[in-house]
């Protein structure tokens, strides 16, 4: 039989559970296809302008294009493009030169898929080799071979990277975070490193820009040869609390897919290495969370894939 002091624990044990309820903030955001920062057929995805001077500054920056034939570099994705055309690598002159980067060493104007990776005898950052194909690939067992696995697709086209959808949804409580990421219809087997892109001193003089592994290192996902893939992230933040007045909020979330299969830890890419955006990874998937998005979202995650 139930005491008095004990059916008092019980409604004190629920209420403070109701009260944990009341305070929680959930959110759920889509993912936008991005063809580079705040890029999609080279138009904006976003306006930041509330949330940034520096970043709503801007243009689009291309990280992927198309193959040009015969040309030294690849072609911008537009609105025209063929959904057929071979995604390749691009030298990012945009964002290269908005970002203060050398060139990149390349090559450029080639599949995504064939981008050069490290093998056992590489003794620089540059000293690559190009992955063969799974069908076309040798005997495993030759020492520093690189093949990619089966499943890979080794002609992407911009319909197989515009075919990806996600969903960001999570709870905000007293100060932290905890999110959980979904893809779906990405590119399968692939290797994605997730990227918290936001500003310091938001709206002030002394704004500047911020970039973290997002939830910290490892900020690695994967996906499976259906293009599927999900993760959870603890967080010591709010990634939607607002820019104004705070001394440093997120942007957006991005999903950069590492066409060279390479992830480096607490950067993106080696950009003063020699190892470009455009030429090693790319934004394929965004998640907006302070700006005003000015495309709409171009695949709704559809639970029923999963």
């Amino acid at each position: 039989m139930l005491t008095r002091t004990s059916v008092l624990a019980v409604l004190l044990l629920h209420f403070s559970s109701f009260l944990l309820l009341a305070n929680a903030r959930y959110f759920s955001v889509p993912g936008h296809i991005a063809h580079g920062v705040n890029d999609f057929n080279d138009n904006l995805l976003a306006n930041y302008s509330s949330s940034s001077n520096i970043f709503s500054s801007f243009p689009p920056l291309a990280e992927i294009g198309v193959i040009t034939p015969g040309g030294t570099n690849a072609s911008l994705i537009t609105e025209n493009t063929p959904l057929s055309s071979i995604v390749a690598t691009i030298d990012a002159f945009d964002f290269r030169t908005f970002l203060g980067f050398p060139p990149g060493a390349g090559p450029f104007n080639i599949p995504i898929s064939q981008a050069p990776t490290f093998n056992l005898f590489s003794s620089s950052l540059l000293e690559r080799v190009t992955p063969s194909s799974f069908e076309s690939s040798s005997d495993p067992n030759v020492v520093g071979q690189v093949y990619l696995s089966a499943g890979v697709n080794d002609n992407v086209t911009v319909a197989d990277w515009n075919r990806a959808a996600g969903r960001m949804t999570g709870t905000c409580r007293n100060g932290t975070a905890h999110v959980y990421i979904e893809m779906q219809n990405a590119l399968p087997n692939g290797l994605f490193s997730m990227w918290d892109v936001g500003v310091s001193m938001a709206l002030t003089p002394n704004e500047s820009l911020s970039l973290s592994p997002f939830g910290g290192i490892p900020n690695v996902l994967t996906t499976d040869g259906n293009g599927r893939g999900s993760i959870s992230r603890r967080l010591n933040y709010c990634p939607l609390d607002k820019c104004q007045g705070s001394s440093r909020c997120s942007l957006y979330l991005s999903m950069n897919y590492h066409f060279d299969h390479v992830v480096y830890g607490g950067a993106p890419t080696l950009d003063f290495g020699g190892l470009s955006a455009g030429q090693v990874a790319a934004n394929q998937l965004v998640f907006i969370l302070n700006g005003d998005v000015l495309i709409p979202v171009q695949n709704k995650f559809s639970f029923f894939l999963w």
